[in-house]
């Protein structure tokens, strides 16, 4: 038997290896009780990249020698080739139980249970190698990314740099310790880290990957691509690095190459976190619907398997299901945010009097964005005497009017960009912040870990984020009847504060002198004219052949929409080529400034609004100007909020229930001018006397609200849903 598995060796190593495997698979049938021959089988397998076949001759040696160290240890080895981490972990367990002093198996076992991310576990096991008096520079290395999976970054950090002093050329740790300082948001010492990392070892892809994922974070999205394509060179499969490419396309609105990117990735690994509605997200970007069906519905079936596929905020354009929206954040809240950290800063009654109540506002949206100019409303307006009034900017934020205007509104503005999340939490509690707004949420730039880790006693959610974040630190979520009836409650986590409306805008944001002719705007000189000026990734399939059987009823209309790009364009008069719509029934509006944005609205007839996400600001800007918005009412915050503008705009007759019944009245208002006349001179009255437009109104509700729930905190109750009045429900 010696003299085969000589010769089967001998094969082997003269580079005839699959003929040499063969030969031993045979033998392997000949002589089936011989547990060298399959080890020989297994490691040549294993050798040549085989190692799912590898594994089931290990297991037959096994099971004809079942004390056999190597065959354990092997096994052990081979399923974590093959990502059976559970199953490498038990083998090495055995193993370690007879040989206490194998640093190898204590570092694969810890590897193990960091790479299926029990990382109390890995730590254990590590305690337990100390116990066993194993100790080295990789477990020591482990122990690092243990404690950096468990956001634990400073001693991850200083584990690191144990490595490192002991190993300077250890280019992994290099690596390593740079992403935990990027989590610490100190930037110029990660890219240090990378750099080193890269002089080290100018092959090691890794390194590349995190140092184009920092000059992402850092808005460098060219020079990131530059790092993952060096990346993806080093190693073409590798999905990350496709992944991330993608993102910085994305960031840069060059959605082709994005989509390309992702289509790449999904090959690689469809299962990779957010990959699914990020591709499904960009495709909504240039309203390219290529088989949507199909891939929404692979992201519904995913979420209902509590997969991390998509964004909360990617599912609000997708979806009116409350259920999947609500999954979609719970996923996001479970797994990537630990529970609520307690508050540890003295409570509201135990502090020191103050003579008013410290309100923080936390946004990176302090600039030219629709939250910006809904919030200046309320900073305008807000009781001096009962309130004081601090801005967090989470941006660092340049050459900023609003952001000025706000500098001289509001007690304080500070700038936080460039803290840490602990760092911005340590802030808040030292200023003690009694209630903290959080006008971010799960959109981009958030930065939700501080109100994980409890940045004021009450914190709460309002205006960013149109749904619930599905996490027990924030307390309460601004909203109105209209948008959360009772029989919804069981869908947020958040208690709410019930206004009489949500929503708020000021008048001296939505002025404009400009006033446009139709042939100015490229309009047809007569016909009717409808219009959407929503971001087209809120545009479905559904919607807008809605639109266009709304325009094959009403002759000589057209439709006049806002495109971001001209792969919109294209992809639109493509489809409305489709439904049987000529292409210049279809009129693409251009981005302007907001002067110009707010006085077109003027030239349109009615505006057709989105599901299941619906116009927010872009409604109760176009209904000042006069121009009526037809909406269709869903289930989610975010399918309800045009509901909610027009409900406090004494306008429910704008609001349908049905498909059906949007495209009816669509039609009927297009075509019956003595009740369109009827509905624009009802509008014209209402946008004066509407609380919409009332933020000095709004404020004293909103202030109402927040001593009601800091008059709660003080007695030491729980939240409870606030009504109108202020007044707290159980």
């Amino acid at each position: 038997m010696n003299q085969i598995i000589q010769g089967i060796k001998q094969k082997f190593r003269s580079g005839r290896q699959l003929e040499a495997i063969s030969e031993c698979e045979q033998a392997c049938l000949g002589h089936p009780n011989d547990a060298d021959l399959k080890k020989l089988a297994a490691l040549m397998l294993s050798i040549t990249g085989n190692n799912q076949r590898a594994k089931v001759f290990l297991e037959a040696a096994h099971k004809l020698s079942p004390d056999d160290l190597d065959i354990i240890f092997n096994l052990g080895l081979c399923c974590k080739l093959i990502s059976e981490y559970e199953n490498s972990i038990h083998w090495f367990g055995l193993y370690i139980k007879e040989k206490q002093q194998d640093s190898e198996a204590w570092v694969n076992i810890v590897d193990c249970y960091i790479q299926i991310k029990q990382f109390e576990q890995a730590l254990q096991y590590i305690r337990n190698a100390l116990d066993s008096g194993v100790l080295s520079e990789q477990l020591t290395h482990l122990n690092a990314n243990a404690l950096e999976g468990l956001k634990r970054y400073e001693e991850a950090i200083a584990k690191y740099q144990q490595v490192l002093s002991a190993n300077p050329s250890f280019y992994v740790a290099w690596s390593n310790k740079g992403a935990a300082l990027q989590k610490l948001r100190q930037f110029d010492s990660a890219m240090q880290c990378f750099d080193e990392a890269i002089r080290l070892k100018p092959d090691y892809p890794y390194v590349f990957l995190n140092k184009g994922f920092l000059l992402l974070e850092l808005g460098f999205e060219n020079e990131s691509i530059i790092y993952f394509e060096k990346a993806i060179d080093l190693k073409p499969d590798f999905e990350e690095a496709w992944f991330n490419k993608g993102i910085s396309y994305t960031n840069l609105k060059n959605y082709p190459k994005a989509l390309d990117a992702y289509k790449r990735a999904l090959d690689l690994r469809p299962q990779l976190n957010y990959l699914l509605g990020l591709f499904i997200g960009v495709k909504k970007q240039i309203c390219d619907w290529q088989d949507y069906d199909q891939w929404t519905l692979k992201l519904y079936q995913e979420i209902e398997l509590s997969q991390r596929v998509a964004s909360p905020f990617c599912m609000l354009s997708i979806t009116d299901s409350l259920d999947i929206n609500f999954k979609a954040a719970k996923i996001d809240a479970n797994n990537k945010y630990s529970v609520r950290t307690n508050f540890v800063s003295s409570p509201i009654s135990n502090r020191v009097k103050k003579n008013r109540i410290r309100i923080g506002y936390y946004s990176p949206d302090f600039k030219d964005h629709p939250v910006a100019h809904l919030i200046s409303g309320i900073f305008n307006h807000y009781d001096k005497s009962q309130f004081e009034v601090i801005g967090f900017s989470l941006n660092q934020i340049k050459n900023s009017a609003i952001y000025q205007q706000f500098e001289n509104t509001i007690d304080q503005m500070i700038d936080v960009s460039k803290m840490s999340d602990s760092e911005v939490v340590s802030l808040s509690r030292e200023m003690q912040i009694d209630i903290a707004i959080d006008l971010t949420g799960y959109t981009q730039d958030g930065r939700f870990n501080i109100f994980v880790k409890g940045v004021a006693p009450i914190q709460i959610a309002y205006l960013g984020f149109l749904g619930t974040m599905g996490h027990e630190c924030l307390d309460y979520l601004i909203a109105d009847a209209t948008i959360i009836p009772s029989e919804f409650l069981q869908f947020y986590t958040e208690k709410i504060i019930y206004l009489p409306s949500y929503h708020v805008n000021d008048p001296a944001n939505l002025k404009s002198d400009r006033v446009y002719s139709r042939q100015e705007l490229g309009l047809p000189d007569y016909g009717f004219v409808y219009c959407c000026f929503n971001n087209n990734y809120k545009i479905t399939p559904d919607v807008f052949s809605s639109w266009m059987r709304i325009l094959k009823a009403v002759e000589e209309s057209v439709f006049w929409i806002y495109a971001e790009n001209d792969w919109v364009k294209a992809n639109l008069t493509m489809e409305a080529q489709k439904r049987g719509i000529a292409a210049n029934r279809i009129i693409f509006a251009e981005k302007v400034s907001r002067v110009e944005y707010l006085a077109r609205f003027e030239v349109g007839d009615l505006f057709l609004d989105t599901a299941p996400y619906n116009a927010g600001t872009t409604a109760s800007d176009a209904l000042y100007a006069g121009l009526p918005v037809l909406t269709r009412i869903g289930s989610t915050f975010s399918g309800r909020m045009a509901a909610s503008i027009l409900t406090t705009m004494e306008l429910p007759e704008l609001i349908t229930q049905s498909l059906e019944e949007y495209e009816e009245l669509a039609i009927t208002l297009a075509t019956n001018p003595v009740l369109l006349r009827q509905v624009r001179e009802k509008l014209s009255h209402n946008r004066f006397t509407s609380i919409l437009y009332k933020p000095d109104v709004f404020t004293q509700n909103l202030e109402r609200a927040y001593q009601a729930v800091y008059e709660r905190y003080s007695q030491g109750l729980k939240p409870a849903h606030i009504e109108n009045n202020a007044g707290s429900l159980s």
